[in-house]
C-alpha cells in the first residue's frame, strides 16, 4: 500500500473493526488505543494496534471502504509519552478496515450525547465521534459502545 494517503492518527483493530483515532500531538491517541486494547482483551475480544501516530489509508472494494496500515519505518512501534518508543510486534496486526473515526478534541467541542455524525475520508463515509482529549478511559468507553462491544470493561 505504498500509494496510500498518510494521516496523523493511531489505528487499532478491535475484533474485525478498525478505529482511527485522530488528534493533535499529546492529545492522548496512544493512551486511548492502549486503554481500548486493555478493555477488549479483558472482555476476551481480540485487539491489536495497526499503527501509532502515522497511518496509511487506502480506499478499496465495493461498497467502498478504507483499509489502514502502518508505514514501514514505524511498523510494530508505539510511543509511550514520557518513556519513549516501545517495539512490540505481538501487539500489532498488519491492517484493519476502518469502521469508526474518533477525533480527540477540546472538551468544549464535545456534546454530552452522541449526535449522529459521519465523516468522509477518501470518498468513504464512516461513523464519527468527537471525544475529549487526554481522557482515555472515557474515550475507550465511548468507542467500545459505538462499536457495539458492551462487554468491554
Amino acid at each position: 500500500m505504498a500509494d496510500g494517503t498518510l494521516v496523523h492518527a493511531t489505528c487499532v483493530a478491535i475484533g474485525d473493526k478498525g478505529v482511527l483515532i485522530r488528534g493533535a500531538s499529546g492529545a492522548g491517541k496512544t493512551q486511548t488505543a492502549l486503554t481500548l486494547l486493555r478493555r477488549a482483551r479483558a472482555g476476551a475480544i481480540e485487539a491489536r494496534f495497526v499503527s501509532d501516530d502515522q497511518t496509511l489509508l487506502e480506499g478499496a472494494g465495493e461498497p467502498p471502504h478504507l483499509i489502514a496500515q502502518c508505514p514501514e519505518p514505524i511498523r510494530d512501534n508505539f510511543e509511550v509519552y514520557g518513556y519513549g518508543i516501545v517495539h512490540d510486534p505481538a501487539l500489532f496486526t498488519p491492517s484493519a478496515t476502518i469502521m469508526l473515526v474518533a477525533d480527540l478534541v477540546e472538551d468544549n467541542s464535545v456534546q454530552r450525547t452522541r449526535p449522529q455524525l459521519d465523516t468522509v475520508i477518501m470518498d468513504v463515509e464512516i461513523a464519527h465521534l468527537m471525544l475529549p482529549l487526554r481522557n482515555s478511559a472515557l474515550c475507550a468507553a465511548a468507542i467500545s459502545a459505538a462499536l457495539g462491544f458492551s462487554a468491554m470493561r
